[in-house]
């Protein structure tokens, strides 16, 4: 969340949404120019989170949970309007990529969503991740234009990257 944060500092005019997903995907907020509101949420979402709660509700549908990477990024490809209208369109998910559960869309399926309306999608690890999940998110978010970023809690999170790209876009 402090990576969201940060981004917020960075990105002056872009419009900014957040969703949240595990086994469904919630919109905590739409796309908003309105970087007091983006900020005032996204600081209640981390102190929820701090504190062990979920944070939002209606994330798990299931008592055995899952986590559908590539459904919650379909989901969020669904929230960009006006695809006919040339604009910045960039996605920050953040995951581990560890796929539990039984997605409808693969992360590759998803990420050809994202290749066809030129959405470019930056995907942020959390910690120094070197496995198959990682390799594989790291491929597929080249493809889109983005990149990958290994965040580990407690340490400073360098966005410039991410802030580059959209600002270049």
């Amino acid at each position: 969340v402090q990576s969201y944060l940060n981004l917020v500092d960075e990105l002056r005019e872009e419009r900014i949404g957040f969703v949240v997903f595990d086994s469904a995907a919630v919109s905590v907020f739409p796309l908003t120019r309105d970087r007091a509101f983006v900020r005032e949420h996204l600081t209640r979402i981390r102190a929820a989170l701090t504190a062990g709660s979920a944070g939002v509700e209606g994330v798990l549908t299931a008592d055995a949970g899952s986590s559908l990477i590539g459904d919650g990024l379909a989901s969020c490809l669904g929230h960009f309007d006006q695809l006919d209208v040339p604009r910045s369109r960039t996605i920050v998910l953040a995951t581990d990529n560890m796929v539990s559960g039984r997605p409808i869309y693969s992360l590759q399926q998803a990420t050809d969503l994202a290749v066809k309306n030129k959405i470019m999608v930056f995907g942020i690890l959390p910690g120094d991740q070197k496995n198959a999940e990682a390799a594989e998110l790291h491929e597929q978010m080249k493809r889109t234009r983005g990149d990958t970023l290994a965040v580990t809690p407690g340490r400073p999170s360098n966005v410039d990257m991410i802030t580059r790209a959209v600002q270049a876009q």
